[in-house]
């Protein structure tokens, strides 16, 4: 069987219905698909069936701005439709609220570091059901927990070095790019 294309598909470019390295997709609840794109610094939303995308956070050049993404790597959105998007560049996560012109800092965004309240290249984040972040930052060699409305993160695996010791107070990973969370359907 061959597959679909559901986004992009034209070739690299900032046109609406290209893509330029595309490094993380979330499907929400609608079947949309979010994709963070490092090379436009912007998250485009393709609804089931577009041709084009609709950019819904950053598209205004790389930066440190607000209203800029710098390096985006991961996404994800929550059920009101808002966007969590993990910058590599600039060591943060921001949110961005349906229709908002720029993000808010939703973890991170205070330099780069190994303190609870920074990050260290977040490469991709997910959202549980009760609304917690989690990010795999590669930096680090950790996942980090941030609780809503959280100054600082708590690490639930790694931040102990890279290497595959696994235990109670000394984990550690070898190279965080992904974190998913999932829970069990009765």
């Amino acid at each position: 069987e061959i597959g679909e294309v559901v986004a992009g598909g034209r070739g690299p470019g900032s046109e609406l219905g290209q893509l330029d390295t595309p490094m993380g997709i979330f499907i929400d609840q609608r079947g949309a698909l979010l994709v963070a794109e490092a090379g436009n610094s912007r998250v485009t939303l393709w609804l089931p069936g577009a041709t084009q995308g609709e950019v819904v956070a950053g598209g205004r050049g790389a930066g440190d701005e607000l209203w800029q993404l710098g390096e985006p790597r991961g996404v994800c959105s929550d059920e009101h439709g808002t966007v969590f998007v993990s910058e590599a560049q600039n060591d943060r996560v921001t949110r961005w609220a349906p229709g908002a012109q720029e993000g808010v800092v939703h973890a991170g965004g205070m330099g780069q570091g190994d303190e609870a309240w920074q990050l260290n290249e977040p490469i991709d984040i997910c959202l549980d059901d009760a609304g917690v972040l989690y990010v795999a930052e590669a930096g680090k060699l950790r996942i980090t927990r941030w609780t809503p409305g959280a100054e600082r993160g708590e690490v639930v695996a790694g931040g102990h070095g890279r290497g595959t010791e696994l235990g109670v107070g000394r984990s550690q990973l070898g190279s965080p790019c992904g974190v998913f969370i999932f829970s069990e359907v009765a």
